[in-house]
């Protein structure tokens, strides 16, 4: 009740202290542990509860052998399993559909647009648009639940059960790719093949020292194709411990009728819209000149991008991808994370760890089947040999049978006259009295020889832990046969990528006048990438000006670099490697260096110490090896070869090249 006006104030208690640890002890881990453990990673069965429950869910409706249903009838039944709303069931299921084209091995058929995983624009209609069922491969999970393979636990307000865990008869861990972002950890499983998965596992089961996993499982496989540039080494290091990465790479074709690049398979980890937009970018930098338009072709047929090429770059495709594939998302990587739930407890394994645990578990549910299987046999192995003992004398059984005053009677009367006991009795009881004659007796009595030898391979099966593996390991095989799967990631050694050579892209031109003044132009010197303009002043600097930053407007060079205040600038020149700067100082020396020592590593935006300090500079000067230098003077010009000068350090004195006469002194010329 809210306080009225003439109230007094509630009083405050006194203030306790708090220990932080514990309130985040008390408070937060829960919170951390059940989304560990119930939302963001896979159990050993390769789902997460939002999946296995969404299955579950369609299992109990019927869609297993039967028809579609509307997917927004799905996500409500899901609640009752699932109750974080039905937009998150709708979108759980959509990733499990053959339409996304998110997993290998797909768990439910739908119709519709489901949307797809490489597509961050391609969304998914809504629920009550699409229809599903669940697919084939289903039939190797769910008819296993009835025979008691797995547990069940209480739903959330204990009004049904669920499962778990999903038998599966194959590793859908490493089947199927899953990523799940938890609290202070995560995972990210790629999808392997589903036809080398269960060679792989099949042969490790039979020799688990021997097997060579990554000869029959040699990588990850993806939905969206491309080509893995592999390196076993790495790859047997990732299998090992569980974590680690490799490049994933687009795939492409050339089309010479219409000078058109088509990409049609591009790395899982990305999307169409983010290589595009790169691609894009990479076009608007003038960094690649020899593509005209990128567009996003994809249509019911598939992904597709489709880039124009020049007609004068139709030569230079593969320098052209090469470069693309550095530059944007069309390689990327994929970074492997096998961290999923054991007993309740995040672990991250390796394969063959992975396929240890999954062999632990499906041992254990293959056992509750075959002892279920054989409780069934048995049962009706003992019906059938206590009906058998009745076509020894069919007339008596129908004899007690109508002379006894009730269902007790009648079956006391059997059990005695013919030595069964009270099922057999009760069996007999139940057949329709028409069906009491020689030959329907016969007809279902010759199963007792079946059901003999039936049991008896059952026991031997479970008699040995080798007769189970043995059976998981032929189960694996004829999986195998039934979804024969084709790969889709090709291998491509390390050895092979071509790399792109090394590229010069244009932006124009620039022109600078005798007085230092630059700007672009519409002719003159290139502007590319490796553009850079030496500005050297009085104080012994060179300054450096880049090619992003030459002006488009007229601009003092020595402000377009921001020189120092009373700073003077003496000489500029392009960065040429294969030139010298030659510079002269008051007091008629000269000294000669290579531009080759301008060049940096990163883009240094001043290089102090640039010329030597023992008097001051007149000029700098850029001279090729067969140039003359021309020293004025007021009262002459002298002129000194380039080659008569020795190349030494740019903070070398040099040589002098000049003696003055009575009132004679070096004058500052332009060039």
């Amino acid at each position: 009740m809210p306080r009225k006006k003439n109230d007094e104030p509630a009083k405050i208690g006194p203030i306790k202290e708090v220990d932080e640890q514990e309130m985040l002890r008390t408070n937060y881990m829960p919170y951390t542990m059940s989304v560990i453990t119930d939302r963001a990673l896979p159990a050993i069965d390769g789902f997460k509860p939002s999946q296995r429950r969404v299955l579950y869910t369609m299992y109990n409706m019927g869609l297993l052998r039967g028809g579609r249903t509307k997917s927004a009838n799905i996500a409500g039944a899901g609640m009752k399993l699932h109750p974080h709303g039905d937009s998150s069931i709708y979108d759980t299921m959509v990733r499990l559909t053959q339409n996304n084209e998110a997993l290998l091995m797909p768990f439910v058929d739908g119709k519709g647009n489901f949307g797809k995983s490489y597509s961050r624009d391609m969304q998914p209609a809504a629920s009550r648009y699409t229809e599903a069922k669940l697919s084939l491969i289903c039939e190797e999970i769910f008819p296993e639940i009835k025979e008691g393979a797995v547990e069940m636990a209480d739903n959330y307000d204990g009004t049904m059960k669920e499962p778990t865990l999903l038998p599966c008869a194959f590793p859908n861990i490493l089947a199927s790719a899953n990523m799940g972002i938890a609290v202070g950890m995560a995972c990210n499983f790629p999808g392997f093949n589903f036809g080398e998965l269960c060679r792989a596992a099949a042969e490790y089961i039979k020799h688990p020292l021997a097997a060579d996993i990554l000869s029959i499982m040699p990588a990850p496989d993806f939905t969206t194709g491309g080509e893995i540039i592999y390196d076993r080494d790495e790859m047997a290091e990732i299998y090992r411990c569980g974590r680690g990465s490799f490049a994933v790479r687009g795939t492409y074709e050339f089309d010479e009728k219409h000078n058109i690049i088509l990409i049609k398979q591009i790395p899982y980890t990305t999307s169409i819209e983010v290589i595009v937009e790169k691609i894009m970018d990479l076009m608007k930098g003038g960094k690649l000149p020899e593509i005209s338009d990128v567009r996003d072709e994809s249509d019911l047929e598939g992904l597709k991008i489709a880039l124009d090429v020049r007609r004068d770059y139709k030569d230079r495709i593969k320098n052209i991808m090469a470069f693309i594939y550095e530059n944007t998302p069309l390689q990327d990587n994929f970074n492997c994370n096998f961290n999923l739930l054991i007993a309740g407890a995040p672990k991250v394994l390796g394969v063959r760890e992975i396929l240890d645990e999954w062999l632990f578990e499906r041992e254990i549910e293959k056992r509750e089947v075959l002892n279920h299987r054989r409780a069934e046999k048995a049962d009706r192995l003992h019906l059938l040999e206590g009906l058998s003992k009745i076509i020894l004398d069919i007339d008596k059984a129908i004899k007690i049978i109508r002379r006894s005053e009730n269902d007790k009677a009648a079956s006391e009367g059997l059990q005695k006259a013919f030595n069964i006991d009270a099922l057999q009795a009760e069996y007999v009881l139940n057949i329709r009295l028409r069906n009491l004659n020689k030959e329907y007796i016969l007809n279902q009595t010759k199963d007792i020889a079946v059901l003999k030898k039936d049991l008896a391979e059952l026991d031997k099966i479970l008699s040995s832990e080798k007769g189970i593996r043995n059976l998981i390991a032929k189960e694996l095989l004829d999986l195998d046969k039934k979804y024969p799967s084709r790969r889709k990631s090709k291998l491509i050694a390390k050895e092979h990528v071509v790399k792109a050579a090394p590229r010069k892209e244009e932006h124009g031109f620039y022109n600078i006048t005798e007085d230092g003044y630059i700007c672009k132009a519409k002719e003159g010197t290139k502007i590319t990438d490796e553009t850079e303009i030496l500005v050297f002043t009085d104080n012994n600097l060179c300054y450096k000006l880049y090619a992003p930053d030459i002006p488009a407007k007229e601009t003092f060079i020595g402000s377009a670099v921001k020189i120092g205040v009373g700073e003077k600038v003496v000489g500029f020149m392009p960065l040429d490697s294969s030139r010298f700067a030659a510079t002269v100082y008051s007091d008629g020396r000269i000294s000669l260096y290579s531009l080759a020592e301008f060049e940096t590593l990163q883009n240094r935006r001043c290089i102090k110490n640039a010329s030597s300090s023992h008097a001051p500079i007149v000029g700098v000067y850029s001279v090729g090896p067969k140039d003359s230098v021309q020293v004025v003077t007021n009262k002459r010009t002298v002129s000194v070869k380039v080659k008569d000068l020795s190349v030494q350090g740019k903070g070398s004195r040099g040589i002098l090249a000049v003696k003055f006469k009575k009132g004679e002194e070096i004058v500052p010329v332009k060039g």
